[in-house]
């Protein structure tokens, strides 16, 4: 079973699509995302032309997408969506979990990486009730390897004792003026902490520089 981040609990449905160019595949997964009672609709798409067909024309919340297909491979299809639709959440499939493999799927920052060839039923629940609340998701045997080889931390940003700490006290929900009264720092310097931050991370806010320390394995 995949491993999850944190508990809580799921309040409002949403749609999700399946994009794996074998047909069997494609549909087993979105049958067992029906299955799980957590989604509105499920639809699935054979090809990475489908699939944007597929997100233009539905509203879609969550798209799973193999990350190897022929003509749109899925690592395009996913940096394609990932500039496109910001707000949405992309799960990576893959069959392979080499050095290489992860490195790639890692730097589209997905919301979580499906091994297929161990994901079942509990998986795919524990998946998107994950996804849902707002964290990331990765199959058991992708979240050892990226422990084995450090790739939690794979962003190549450096990141100072001070940031660190008013990361972990944003991740608390802290506004400029309690982490300044914490740090015994002033509101203008902890604000300045706060955009040098969004800068370094390329993020826009306090909930997307949240998300990408989760993504990163940072909190």
């Amino acid at each position: 079973m995949g491993v999850i981040c944190k508990n809580y609990f799921v309040q409002q449905k949403s749609n999700v699509l399946v994009v794996d160019d074998h047909k069997l595949i494609c549909d087993s997964i979105a049958a067992l995302i029906e299955k799980t009672n957590l989604v509105s609709k499920v639809f699935s798409a054979y090809s990475g032309e489908v699939a944007i067909d597929k997100i233009k024309s539905n509203s879609v919340q969550i798209a799973l997408v193999d990350a190897r297909m022929p003509g749109i491979s899925g690592v395009v299809l996913m940096q394609a969506l990932r500039k496109n639709y910001p707000a949405l959440k992309i799960v990576a499939m893959t069959s392979f979990h080499e050095t290489a493999t992860l490195k790639e799927l890692l730097s589209i920052k997905p919301n979580g990486i499906l091994l297929k060839q161990t994901t079942g039923a509990d998986d795919i629940r524990v998946c998107v009730q994950t996804i849902l609340g707002g964290e990331t998701f990765y199959s058991e045997d992708i979240l050892i390897d990226l422990r084995k080889i450090d790739l939690l931390q794979f962003s190549s940003v450096a990141f100072s004792k001070r940031e660190k700490e008013i990361m972990q006290l944003l991740s608390k929900g802290k506004v400029t003026k309690e982490i300044a009264e914490e740090l015994k720092l002033s509101p203008a310097t902890v604000e300045d902490y706060r955009k040098e931050l969004l800068r370094k991370t390329e993020t826009r806010n306090s909930p997307e520089l949240i998300a990408y320390m989760h993504r990163n394995g940072l909190l």
